[in-house]
């Protein structure tokens, strides 16, 4: 299984010719089928997110994910850059 960061992009519902209901995420261009909406909740537009997905022929899945915040690298970024961190 592959862990990749991202932003979900487009979230839309779809379903199975026999009914069963699921998610699409599209996360940096690719899309995704999510087969458990518990990992849906509180997931929308615009989440930064780390996911796990893996792929059954032309399909790819998430099979876990969770939401990220993104501040504490871009802190990091500022003081690889020669800039002092901020101290609280």
């Amino acid at each position: 299984m592959d862990v990749t960061k991202g932003v979900i992009d487009k979230i839309w519902k779809n379903k199975t010719d026999d009914g069963k209901l699921y998610f699409v995420l599209k996360i940096g261009g690719e899309k995704y089928s999510l087969w458990d909406k518990k990992y849906m909740e509180g997931f929308e537009e615009g989440t930064t997110v780390e996911y796990e997905s893996s792929q059954s022929r032309k399909f790819k899945k998430i099979t876990a994910m969770r939401k990220i915040d993104l501040e504490p690298e871009r802190e990091g970024l500022h003081f690889l850059k020669g800039e002092p961190p901020a101290l609280c």
